[in-house]
């Protein structure tokens, strides 16, 4: 499974990296997806870089 479900926010998608612009970002939260679950990407990513 290459997907993290992220509560609150829906589903990172870690198969499908994508870079955009900071000027496309509208709107801050304040919020973040929380240390278990970047952990989770981090992993992911890695692991499909096989790093």
């Amino acid at each position: 499974m290459t997907e993290v479900d992220i509560t609150g926010f829906g589903v990172a998608q870690v198969h499908l990296p994508t870079t955009i612009s900071v000027d496309r970002v509208v709107e801050t939260t304040g919020a973040n997806i929380g240390a278990v679950a970047l952990q989770q990407i981090r992993e992911l990513i890695a692991d499909l870089l096989g790093l």
